[in-house]
């Protein structure tokens, strides 16, 4: 068939707002300590009308809610791309209803030419890879 290679990568349109989880959840633990004495106060008062279960859920939705908006507010992406050789023998074997961006390298004998280190083509195909 053809040889393709893919590659993903992982990005974020506002990499700032990621700073807000990590001072948020400073804060949020901060707070969650100076508290901790009345809930154990107030869960000894209550008795068992008090569940822990409810009260661990609570925290840990406190705690997922700055990350999670956090995250949101960064503005995650993902960038696929693939790179394959299209030569006249499986042009029509290749799906281009994805593709968006094609390149194509001119390979005729002045692309030989080593105006360039080390040829043309060389230089062309080094670029097109990184």
């Amino acid at each position: 068939m053809y040889r393709q290679s893919q590659a993903t990568s992982i990005g974020f349109d506002n990499p700032y707002m990621l700073l807000f989880a990590p001072i948020s959840i400073a804060i949020l633990f901060l707070l969650y300590m100076r508290s901790r004495k009345r809930v154990y106060e107030l869960s000894a008062k209550l008795g068992k009308a008090g569940d822990a279960r409810v009260a661990k859920l609570v925290a840990i939705a406190k705690f997922a809610v700055p990350i999670l908006l956090s995250l949101a507010a960064a503005q995650p992406y993902t960038v696929t791309v693939s790179h394959m050789a299209i030569t006249m023998d499986n042009v029509l074997d290749v799906n281009t209803a994805n593709i968006r961006i094609i390149v194509m390298l001119d390979t005729s004998k002045s692309m030989g030419y080593g105006d360039v280190p080390p040829s043309r083509e060389a230089w062309c195909s080094s670029w097109m890879q990184n």
